[in-house]
């Protein structure tokens, strides 16, 4: 039996939305695979005993693709294997600045506030000020 499930890989927590392959490499089913997509808990498959590997196909809105492959075996009957597919949330850099519309220079002490709308972190905000670095 195989238990295997989707995980950010900083919080450990269960990630739904992900494509995961499993195939088997050697044994009673080989060259037989399926795919399935992750929900917010361990989903569990009864596997014949042979060789297995699997690779994540497509990352969930908001996460890198794990090209990983992973492998385990089955050897015999009753054999529960657990496997977590550990995912990275996308990230990225944004630069503001505040400046004057006539002159095109920086301007210190206008405060910003920034919403995200979509993603992970929808609906957190963050505020803060702005600094004249010239």
């Amino acid at each position: 039996k195989l238990l295997i499930k989707k995980v950010d890989v900083a919080t450990g927590k269960e990630v739904p939305g992900a494509k995961i392959k499993v195939t088997c490499t050697e044994g009673l089913d080989k060259g037989k695979s399926f795919e399935f997509v992750s929900t917010d808990k361990e989903e569990e498959f009864t596997l014949k005993a042979g060789q297995y590997e699997f690779v994540e196909t497509q990352a969930p809105k908001g996460y890198e693709l794990n090209k990983e492959v992973g492998k385990f075996e089955i050897t015999k009957e009753g054999q529960v294997v657990k496997c977590d597919v550990k995912d990275k949330a996308t990230t990225g850099k944004l630069l503001i600045k505040k400046v004057d519309v006539t002159t095109g220079k920086e301007v210190p002490g206008a405060k910003i506030k920034i919403t995200c709308i979509e993603g992970l972190d929808k609906g957190k905000s963050f505020e803060f000020v702005s600094i004249d670095k010239e």
